[in-house]
């Protein structure tokens, strides 16, 4: 019981900012954002696992800010090979200072996204870059029921307040016993795995309201930005097809006819498809949906040359110098 005691206090205060949000699986509304000397600091967190970067609270004036938010696929092999990082790198070579915010997460589904959308937009971005995609909203689904869990105080939660407890349950559930466990007993535990996830996207109904959670998201997302006035680019996920005949293609979620009614008054939307499919697909996917750092070069040179087409750059700037300080 000591030991027990004196683990809890230890997670409690000495290990706080690890544990942020760590219950709430990326439904915590600023996990993995911290401000600290008048730095923002992104980091991992309980459900959030950020790539690990700093910028400064308050944007310079000559500086142009572009935040991405999505999941695994813009989030990168790497920092620096993602094409957050690469498009700001494109802009400085045509003349402007720039920086890319990496705000993908692995996993993350619509919902999720636009929880961090709503923390991002407090640090004025000049263009909001939202990965649009159906794919993880088994696991957004799965997590929110999982952020439900224990959340009240009738005695039957009691043990699960201890962040101890709560997880060494979290272990049992996702990475030790339950591997050992058959599929009935994980059934009935409310235990999910890629069995499960296969039956769910098998179930038209599920995935219909998976895709209207993915609309209303993104509309919402969308209406914040307007709020806000800042430009978003909605980039639609494209995932990589191999025909029978081994020939490669990209294809794109249906998302017609909601995507289209969004463009304009500051909402552009662009496609993974259009901008890789003349390209090899062989050399620039990893696999069926992620993407190799030459196709994440390919994406931000393709972004790159379409906000220049649409002024975003000279709108920006423009508008800074006539901020006041």
């Amino acid at each position: 019981m000591a030991v027990l005691i004196a683990a809890e206090v230890g997670a409690r205060f000495g290990f706080t900012r690890s544990f942020e949000g760590r219950f709430e699986y990326g439904y915590h509304p600023t996990a993995g954002f911290r401000e600290r000397n008048g730095m923002i600091e992104l980091f991992r967190a309980g459900g959030r696992k950020f790539h690990q970067q700093q910028y400064p609270i308050v944007k310079p004036k000559e500086l142009f800010r572009v935040m991405v938010v999505g999941d695994s696929v813009p989030r990168g092999p790497s920092l620096d090979s993602a094409y957050p990082a690469q498009l700001a790198a494109e802009l400085k070579k045509r003349g402007f200072q720039a920086e890319g915010w990496n705000l993908c997460l692995p996993g993350y589904g619509a919902r999720r996204k636009q929880i961090v959308a709503d923390a991002a937009v407090k640090y004025q971005p000049d263009l909001l870059i939202l990965h649009v995609g159906n794919s993880n909203e088994y696991e957004d689904e799965r997590e929110w029921n999982r952020s439900r869990d224990f959340q009240g105080w009738h005695p039957r939660n009691w043990l699960m307040k201890s962040r101890i407890v709560r997880r060494l349950y979290e272990a049992k559930t996702e990475k030790l016993f339950w591997r050992w466990l058959p599929q009935e007993i994980r059934q009935k535990g409310a235990i999910n795995d890629a069995d499960a996830e296969l039956q769910a996207g098998l179930n038209a109904v599920k995935i219909a309201e998976w895709e209207e959670r993915v609309a209303e998201s993104t509309r919402k997302v969308v209406q914040l930005c307007r709020e806000k006035e800042i430009p978003i680019l909605l980039l639609q996920q494209g995932y990589r097809k191999v025909a029978s005949n081994g020939k490669a293609s990209i294809e794109t979620p249906n998302m017609e006819p909601w995507i289209s009614r969004l463009k304009g008054s500051g909402v552009i939307v662009m496609s993974m498809q259009e901008i890789l499919e003349k390209e090899n697909l062989e050399t620039i996917f990893s696999d069926s949906s992620h993407l190799q750092a030459e196709g994440h070069a390919f994406v931000a040179r393709a972004i790159a040359e379409r906000i220049t087409e649409e002024g975003l750059l000279s709108k920006a700037f423009a508008k800074a110098q006539n901020r006041p300080d």
